[in-house]
């Protein structure tokens, strides 16, 4: 027999024998018991609070919403219409379920009639619940077939392999030696086999015993949900005691602790990594999103994922309808710089927003109350986590903060709007600005100002020292505020972002508050010899070692790169040369580059080793280490 026709026969039989047909008609199933349960919740979530139900109450009990968020859409586990090729379950075998008596206790008596709303209401929830546990079956026992049938197929094509070598053996006599000699490890590798199909055995026990578990807890479910609404032999006072709010305090259905819970490997790995890793995901899963301009039928469920200290959002390219080629994470908001919270006053449950540094609001939707507050507390986490990674400066170089102390206290407003506190700094201008207004200098981009922060980032000491002693929102502003034309008015605190935003452009890009120099002004007709007069100032502040020139300079539009003189040397190399420290730490954080060379090839450190500052040469080196390094 040959090789073709052993594996092609092993192949066709193995194909007869387990149906694999079963797979496509599984998915389906799958895939439309899935789509209506997505539908039905989606009508539940969208259904408005009814008049006398509590503010913080929900319209849905806990059998409905946080079953969804322990298993189901909610989670962060196997999308719908899915398979990665390995699946595992995760969780315990359960205590007992006794709670469906617990749930009678707590419900208390029944009550009199419900009218037409709560008829619909209880139909809509019951078939919710239906729904959600034909789905999770019909999900699980695909789960359970591609794992039979993977595990099945490894074991026909190494059955396969085993005796397409014993046939070598025994068909090629040439080969009998080479062949001989694996031939120890084909038999450790049959007794494994022998041991692999007892433990396949004992999964197959597992898988079953676990689907009885899971089919009972959520049966449980729909008995929970039938009995949380009073019959109409009950009292009405009875019945009118009961709330919504309680079913769900009581914690009581069953499938808010499931036994098994089917899962991605992927997902398995970030869940496990995520409390040994400062940057992993805290919480990811299905949220719906819409824009509150919009009405309530244009929700939208998406896939979050909070990361880092930022929220990102699943975006899905190519394809049509629900079956997109290709999806990605999108930034959605740095969560450092939001503010989570839950929507007080909404008429629909469950629902929580996100404002950005911007004011943009984002309205998102959880499928359970449970599912809400822990998006909003894994933000929170998150957010904390960012900050302890970030704030390590105090650690690192503890003398450092008696410097920003000083520099915080001299300057306490923002250098444009006067805004309090000021914690960030646009350290190539020398100014201390309010979160508001760096977010305007960061538009500007870092070729205009740079913004960073005292409180999260680390920090040079002779930066700090240079930003304490030479600049500052009162020297920065007397050179780039200087004149303030007619027409203008400064911000104030409570000015617009927009008008801010303004103000900020035109002081910084277009230069438009910089004092007014009658020599220059007679030479702005001809751009070249403007150019020409400013960089002769630049280069001559330079070799004197004079910050306010330089910055005089620089925020008349002056080239930081400018050459000049007979040796066609930047205003780096000749502050270098000069020694001037302060001028040329300033010069580098506006931009100043280590690596040019004069007209006799030296670079800026070389200047400074030809003037006896070694200080400054070794300084210029390590700068232009890194600099290269981080290029």
């Amino acid at each position: 027999m040959g090789v073709e026709s052993l594996l092609s026969r092993s192949i066709q039989q193995f194909s007869e024998k387990e149906l694999l047909k079963e797979a496509g008609e599984l998915r389906k199933d799958v895939t439309r018991l899935g789509e209506e349960y997505e539908t039905l919740l989606g009508k539940l979530l969208s259904k408005s609070r009814q008049p006398g139900q509590p503010a913080n109450g929900t319209g849905t009990p806990t059998g409905v919403g946080d079953s969804i968020g322990t298993l189901g859409l909610g989670s962060p586990a196997l999308p719908m219409g899915s398979y990665n090729g390995e699946f595992t379950i995760t969780g315990t075998p359960p205590a007992s379920a006794a709670s469906s008596g617990s749930n009678n206790n707590i419900l208390g008596s029944d009550s009199g009639s419900t009218n037409g709303s709560d008829k619909h209401q209880r139909a809509l929830e019951r078939d919710v619940v239906v729904a959600h546990r034909r789905f999770e079956l019909a999900r699980f026992d695909l789960v359970r077939y591609m794992n039979r049938i993977d595990c099945m197929k490894k074991f026909v094509l190494v059955e396969c392999f085993n005796s397409i070598l014993y046939a070598q053996l025994g068909h090629f006599h040439a080969c009998h030696e080479l062949v001989k000699s694996v031939e120890p490890s084909l038999r450790k590798r049959q007794e494994m086999m022998q041991v692999s199909r007892k433990d396949f055995e004992q999964d197959e026990l597992m898988w079953a015993s676990q689907r009885e578990l899971l089919d009972k807890r959520l049966s449980q479910d729909v008995e929970a949900v039938s009995s949380s609404y009073p019959s109409s032999e009950s009292s009405p006072v009875a019945a009118g005691s009961l709330s919504v709010d309680t079913i769900i305090a009581s914690e009581s259905f069953p499938s808010l602790d499931l036994p098994v819970e089917v899962i991605s490997i992927d997902t398995l790995s970030s869940r496990q990594t995520v409390a040994s890793t400062p940057g992993g995901v805290a919480k990811q899963g299905y949220l719906f999103v819409r824009n509150s301009m919009f009405p309530a039928r244009s929700w939208k469920r998406r896939w979050f994922q909070i990361h880092a200290g930022k929220l990102f959002q699943t975006t899905s390219r190519g394809g049509t309808g629900k079956h997109p080629t290709e999806s990605s994470l999108t930034l959605v908001c740095d969560l450092l710089l939001a503010r989570v919270r839950e929507l007080e006053g909404s008429s629909l449950p469950f629902c929580f927003e996100v404002i950005d540094a911007n004011r943009a609001k984002l309205l998102l939707q959880a499928a359970s109350a449970r599912d809400m507050m822990e998006w909003i507390e894994a933000s929170r986490r998150s957010t904390e986590s960012a900050l302890e990674k970030q704030s390590h400066r105090q650690e690192v170089h503890p003398e450092q903060q008696s410097v920003i102390d000083e520099l915080t206290e001299a300057n306490p407003c923002c250098a444009d709007c006067g805004q309090e506190p000021a914690e960030w700094v646009s350290t190539n201008i020398g100014c201390l600005l309010c979160i508001e207004c760096s977010g305007i200098h960061r538009s500007l981009g870092v070729h205009e100002s740079k913004v960073r922060s005292l409180a999260l980032d680390s920090w040079d000491m002779s930066l700090l020292t240079l930003l304490r002693d030479k600049l500052g929102n009162d020297t920065v502003n007397v050179v780039w505020e200087h004149t303030i034309p007619d027409g203008w008015t400064k911000p104030t605190p409570t000015t617009s972002r927009d008008e801010k935003a303004r103000f900020i452009k035109a002081k910084y890009h277009f230069h438009g508050f910089a004092e007014p120099d009658p020599t220059l002004s007679a030479l702005e007709d001809d751009d070249s010899i403007l150019k020409q007069e400013l960089a002769k100032r630049f280069i001559a502040g330079a070799s004197r070692g004079d910050l306010n020139e330089l910055m005089w300079c620089l925020a008349h539009g002056v080239d930081v790169n400018v050459r000049a003189g007979e040796q066609n040397e930047t205003a780096l190399h000749v502050s270098a040369a000069a020694g001037a420290a302060t001028c040329c730490d300033y010069l580098v954080v506006n931009g100043a580059s280590l690596t040019l060379t004069d007209k006799r090839g030296r670079l800026p450190y070389d200047a400074a080793k030809a003037g006896g500052f070694e200080d400054i040469k070794l300084t210029l080196m390590q700068k232009m280490s890194l600099e290269q390094y981080q290029s």
